[in-house]
Formats: structure tokens, C-alpha cells, sequence
């Protein structure tokens, strides 16, 4: 089986796996992978500092399309953020403060959104807000390198989803530079390490545990497995391949193997 994705992948590890029957066919599994980031507040068409209709961001923009996508393949539309969220402007501000639903969560619900890496941004209104969001939240936060002082996770590593029988694990992880901008909210409470060991061993975990789906139900013996893990630092794209699974740079609507651990 060979997996099409179209759309970024961002932060995140993706397993694909399908019955042997569709692989002795050769019947390919097209998934599409929709992900945002930076919000930061932006939800309906308005500018809050400028006073004035803002056109070209918004969550309620992207909600139409997302509901495009979703309808033109339906059963197999993943949708992601990468964070950095409940921050930006007076509307998330006035969110912070407390009061009925966080007004981004109630839009990432009705969006159906799949999961959300932790942006740093989301520890700006400390970790009360924070956890608040993410009990409002019908979808995980994920942040596989952040553990709280006696090392158990803050957040999930990752979540296991499902898409036209094909399995696929989203891994989301955070960025350190929180232990200084947000030191006031962290120290003593919540501890981000370094991104790449983190992942990797999110990436393991959930090779095993789908390694013991395929033992308990022989139906699924010989799927195929590929795993791509993906992030971004400043202008580059970063991607590596995990133990022996196959690794994938996705852009442009196009799925291109890579042979080894690779920066572009």
C-alpha cells in the first residue's frame, strides 16, 4: 500500500495500516490532512486591534472549507493544529478572564477538530486557562515533551485515530523556549524537554502497540506500516525516519519517500 497525504503534516507522526486484503490488491488509501496554526484568537472576520473587517483569516473562513474537504472525501480528512491558540488578541484576552466556553474551543468543536499540538503561547494566561481549554476541548492537546515535577506527562504523547480502516497516530509536542518566556507559570510545575528524544520515543510507543494490534488480530497480519515524522524550526522543514519505517516529505500534494534522516 502506498499512502497518499495531501496537505502538511506538522509536528506529528503518522501510522498508516490497512487489511491485507487491500494491500494483496493493491488498493492505494488516500488520507487528506488538513492543519492549522497560529491562531491566536482568530476566529470570526474581524480585526479587534484595528476596528475593521479582516478578509483573509479566520477560523470561520476555514471552516467552509474544511467542510468542502471533509464532503468531497469523505470518511478519510484528518484535521490538526499546531498550536498557539489561546493567545493574540483582546478576544482571547477576554477569554482568558473566565466565563462560559473558551470562545476557540467552541469553535475547534464545531470545526470536529482531530487533535492540537501545545503551543507555547498556550501558557501565557498560566496553566489554569490552559486546563480549562483543555476540559472544554472534545479533542486532545498533545505535547509528548512536557512532564510535570515527579516526570508523569502533563498531556497525551499522541492519540490513535481511524480513517477508512487505516490507523493513524498523531504525535504533538511543544516548544522549550516556554521554560524561559513562561518561567513565572512553569517553574515548579510543568518542565518542557527537548523535542527530538521525546518524539521518537511517542514514535516507538505506538509502533509497539500497533505491532501487538496486528499479533491479537491476524485478519491484519502483512499490513503495511509508514511513518512520517515532521516539524518545523524557522524556514526549515525537518523530517526523519523512525526505526524501519519509511519515511515521507509531503508538499505540494505530492508524497515523496525519504531514505534516511534529512533536513530541507
Amino acid at each position: 500500500m502506498v499512502p497518499s497525504f495531501r496537505a502538511a503534516l506538522l509536528a506529528s507522526a503518522a501510522f498508516v495500516f490497512a487489511p491485507a486484503a487491500a494491500l494483496a490488491q493493491g488498493i492505494p488509501v488516500d488520507l487528506v490532512v488538513a492543519a492549522t496554526t497560529d491562531v491566536h484568537g482568530r476566529l470570526r472576520g474581524w480585526d479587534y486591534f484595528a476596528d475593521s473587517a479582516e478578509g483573509t483569516r479566520g477560523l470561520a473562513r476555514l471552516a467552509t472549507a474544511v467542510d468542502s474537504l471533509r464532503g468531497a472525501n469523505p470518511g478519510r480528512v484528518i484535521l490538526v493544529d499546531a498550536g498557539d491558540l489561546l493567545q493574540g488578541n483582546p478576544l482571547t484576552y477576554v477569554a482568558s478572564r473566565g466565563g462560559g466556553t473558551h470562545p476557540v474551543m467552541a469553535a475547534m468543536n464545531a470545526m470536529r477538530y482531530d487533535a492540537a499540538a501545545v503551543g507555547n503561547h498556550e501558557f501565557n494566561y498560566g496553566l489554569p486557562v490552559l486546563a480549562r481549554a483543555v476540559s472544554e476541548a472534545k479533542f486532545p492537546f498533545l505535547a509528548a515533551n512536557a512532564r510535570r515535577p515527579d516526570g508523569s506527562r502533563s498531556f497525551p504523547a499522541f492519540v490513535l485515530l481511524e480513517r477508512t480502516g487505516v490507523k493513524v497516530a498523531i504525535v504533538g509536542a511543544t516548544n522549550p523556549g516556554a521554560n524561559v518566556w513562561d518561567r513565572g507559570h512553569l517553574q515548579n510545575r510543568l518542565t518542557v524537554s527537548d523535542i527530538v528524544p521525546e518524539v521518537r520515543a511517542a514514535v516507538e510507543t505506538v509502533n509497539t502497540r500497533i505491532h501487538k494490534y496486528a499479533i491479537e488480530h491476524p485478519e491484519n497480519r502483512g499490513m503495511g506500516t509508514t511513518t512520517t515524522v515532521a516539524g518545523i524550526l524557522g524556514d526549515k522543514l525537518y523530517l526523519c525516519q523512525v526505526g524501519d519505517s519509511r519515511g515521507y516529505l509531503v508538499r505540494g500534494g505530492t508524497a515523496t519517500q525519504i531514505t534516511k534522516d534529512q533536513s530541507l
